[in-house]
């Protein structure tokens, strides 16, 4: 059954790269495919600057790698170009809690 699973994600991942790499890069981001979701967000933002939602989910992924520096920074940029997003300041509490120094 994983098997049949796997071969439909991946003929879906191959029909979805023809027509829309945000949603080729959603694919991978929710296969915990993180570091390949990223670069293609990336490749996104390469061509789509304003892009607030590859901007999101770029962080996202940098925050499931455990690059909450960068996740933080990305955050930083969402929340600065919108306030729409109510997600971006409960993940920039949590950047802020692991990056913040312990206390002796």
């Amino acid at each position: 059954m994983a098997n049949k699973v796997n071969l439909l994600i991946s003929l879906i991942l191959v029909i979805s790269c023809a027509v829309n790499p945000m949603t080729e890069a959603d694919l991978y981001a929710k296969q915990g495919r993180y570091d390949t979701a990223a670069m293609i967000y990336q490749e996104i933002l390469k061509e789509q600057p304003g892009n607030l939602e590859a901007k999101y989910q770029l962080a996202i992924c940098y925050y499931q790698m455990g690059e909450v520096e960068l996740a933080q920074s990305r955050f930083e940029e969402v929340t600065e170009l919108s306030s729409g997003y109510q997600e971006v300041n409960l993940m920039l509490e949590k950047c802020e809690t692991i990056l913040k120094p312990a206390k002796v």
